[in-house]
């Protein structure tokens, strides 16, 4: 399951623990949370053009996840900002409890409070664990750590699958040092490298490498494919998006003239959205094409709307 799957399960049993949200509590989604921050906001009269709300509402849910209390910003010498943070969040956990809600964070944060709060319950939680698998560990918060420390108390088998050279989601509370200090936290633990590549070529491992190994925090791992052969990579830098369509177009026309099957051939963009000069540059030259995952850009309901 998830964490905030793991978060609710917890929660649900814990009726009857001292400190437990009440029986039938509601999970406010990410867009139900901030309407009742902008409630709050409105009330203490702090301006919601200066310090838009989801901003505010964002930097406590990082403070959150990486087990610090936005509360404690409200002292002198914080910043403007910070302080106006304190101020609604304190409201905001009261609306919250009014209205019996919880949000995403809570379903982390409030088990670890319960758990830490109640050491009966803790390790009557914990003995039903004999084995935790954490996948993606790159990703994971300090609080899902703690989390995952408290559940792991009784003795359970800890195993996570990680790659910190992976790690992208900091802006998002991701905590590197997870991955990093998993050694110095279990000291009896076993580091299982898995290098042997089965997808990509050679050629492109090493491109990959190249860039890779200038990464600072990283345990290091050298990887290998037995597909030796292969083309080399083309990087271009291009000056637009259309010179890069523009520069695409004639890459597969060139590609298809020479036998190459249409069918070989795939253009990779990282959202939907990018995919419109592309489509417009083969349309002009003739080239069939089709959009996998979704419809092409003058078929969006939106466009057609337009």
């Amino acid at each position: 399951m998830t964490f905030p799957a793991l978060g609710v399960r917890l929660l649900r049993q814990a009726s009857g623990v001292l400190g437990a949200p009440p029986a039938g509590f509601a999970i406010f989604d990410r867009g139900q949370s901030i309407a009742v921050w902008k409630r709050c906001q409105s009330e203490l009269r702090i301006s919601t053009d200066d310090y838009p709300p989801q901003r505010l509402f964002e930097a406590c849910s990082r403070a959150i996840n990486a087990l610090e209390d936005p509360r404690g910003w409200d002292e002198a010498g914080q910043p403007i900002e910070r302080r106006h943070a304190a101020r609604i969040y304190a409201a905001y956990r009261r609306a919250m409890r009014e209205r019996g809600a919880l949000d995403f964070d809570d379903l982390l944060y409030r088990p670890l409070q319960l758990l830490s709060a109640n050491p009966d319950w803790r390790r009557r939680i914990a003995r039903r664990f004999r084995h935790l698998l954490v996948d993606e560990y790159q990703d994971t918060n300090q609080l899902q750590y703690r989390l995952l420390r408290a559940l792991g108390s009784e003795g359970a088998s800890l195993m996570v699958v990680g790659d910190e050279d992976q790690s992208i989601y900091r802006w998002r509370g991701a905590d590197i040092t997870n991955v990093l200090n998993f050694r110095a936290d279990f000291p009896d633990a076993t580091i299982i490298r898995l290098e042997q590549n089965y997808r990509s070529t050679a050629p492109i491992l090493r491109v990959a490498e190249s860039l890779i190994a200038h990464n600072t925090e990283r345990i290091g791992k050298r990887l290998w494919t037995e597909h030796e052969s292969g083309p080399q990579p083309l990087h271009m830098l291009l000056s637009s998006e259309r010179a890069e369509a523009t520069w695409v177009a004639k890459r597969i026309a060139a590609a298809t003239a020479a036998g190459v099957p249409a069918s070989d051939i795939a253009v990779l963009y990282r959202v939907n959205a990018q995919s419109r000069p592309f489509e417009e540059e083969l349309s002009g030259r003739g080239i069939s094409f089709r959009v996998i995952g979704g419809p092409t850009f003058f078929r969006r309901a939106e466009v057609r709307d337009a």
